[in-house]
Order: structure tokens, then sequence, then C-alpha cells
């Protein structure tokens, strides 16, 4: 009977720690001191102090290939002009390489939380 509170006990210890574990992201960002480096560095602390989830953010980076990270799903989240997204739907400007049918695919697997 003891083992039986016990085994009880484990599971639902084991479900409350499932249940409060915080998601990892990862998140591309521009330079310090930038508008997109504020931005997506004060969404990370709301997001940790919300509990919502940790973000692990690389600054410095490239926007217009963290956005193509992004859409190839290498990285959760990043900061890139709106105007990327029309760019990389018809495989033109820095996304020709893709082409446009790539591009289109692409482009559906991402998402713009908020402008800035």
């Amino acid at each position: 009977m003891f083992n039986k509170f016990i085994g009880a006990g484990v599971a639902l210890g084991l479900s409350v720690a499932a249940a409060n574990a915080q998601v990892i992201l990862t998140a591309e960002t521009g330079p310090p001191g930038t508008v997109p480096f504020t931005s997506t560095t004060v969404l990370a602390e709301i997001a940790a102090g919300a509990g919502i989830a940790d973000m692990q953010v690389a600054d410095s980076q490239t926007l217009t290939n963290s956005l193509q990270n992004v859409a190839e799903g290498k990285t959760d989240v990043s900061g890139a002009p709106l105007i990327l997204t029309f760019l990389m739907s018809r495989g033109a400007g820095p996304y020709a390489a893709l082409g446009k049918e790539k591009g289109a695919e692409l482009i559906g697997n991402v998402q713009a939380l908020y402008t800035f």
C-alpha cells in the first residue's frame, strides 16, 4: 500500500514539473543599441518573467539571414523589416537564390508578432 502512495506521489510530482517546465526558444536580432535588439531583448525578458519561455538571444545577426532561419525552422524568433517577408515570398532581392516557388513555400512558415 505504501508503494502505491509513493508511486502516485512521484507521478503527480512529475506531471506538475512537466506542466511548469518553460519552453526554450532561440532568437536572433541585430547589434546592441538598435531597435531590433531592444525589442527582442525586452520580449525575451517579458516571456521569461511571465514564465512563458526562456529565449536564447543571439545578437549582431544579419536579419536577412535570420528571417530565412525562422522560415526554415532553424530559429524560433527574429527581428526583420516587413519588406523582407514580401521579398522572400517573391524570391526577390536577397532571396533571389531561393526562387519564387521556394520563397513562397518558406514564407508560409513565418508569422509577424508586431511591428516597431
